[in-house]
C-alpha cells in the first residue's frame, strides 16, 4: 500500500512541476518569441527628480573617456594639440569624422586619435 502512495504521491508532484512550467513559459513568450509583459515601470519613474537633474550635469559637465568610430578610437585628452581643420571633427557643428580626422570636438570637449 505504501508503494502505491508513494508513486501516486511522485506522478501528481511530477504533473504539477510540468503544469506550471508550463503555464509560466506560456505566460512569459508568444508564439513568435516576443515577451508579453507590458507592464514593466520605465526607468524614469523609478529616478526622483532631483537624481535626474544630478545625472544629467553629470554627463554635461565630465567627458566620456573613448569615442570610437570607424576611423580609429579617439581618447580625452586635457591640453589639444594643434591639427589643420580638416583634420578636426566638430560634432558639435554636426560635422562628421573620416580618414583625415585626427581630432574631435563633442561638447566642448577634445578626443585625439592614439
Amino acid at each position: 500500500m505504501k508503494k502505491r502512495y508513494r508513486v501516486i504521491v511522485i506522478a501528481l508532484s511530477l504533473a504539477v512541476v510540468l503544469g506550471g512550467g508550463a503555464i509560466i513559459i506560456k505566460n512569459q513568450t508568444s508564439a513568435d518569441g516576443t515577451s508579453l509583459q507590458n507592464e514593466v515601470p520605465s526607468t524614469s519613474s523609478l529616478i526622483s527628480p532631483e537624481k535626474k537633474k544630478q545625472y544629467a550635469e553629470e554627463v554635461l559637465s565630465k567627458p566620456v573617456s573613448v569615442i570610437q568610430t570607424k576611423y580609429g578610437d579617439f581618447y580625452h585628452i586635457e591640453v589639444p594639440n594643434e591639427y589643420l581643420s580638416d583634420e578636426v571633427a566638430d560634432f558639435d557643428n554636426n560635422e562628421v569624422a573620416n580618414s583625415k580626422t585626427k581630432q574631435i570636438i563633442l561638447k566642448t570637449f577634445v578626443y585625439e586619435k592614439k
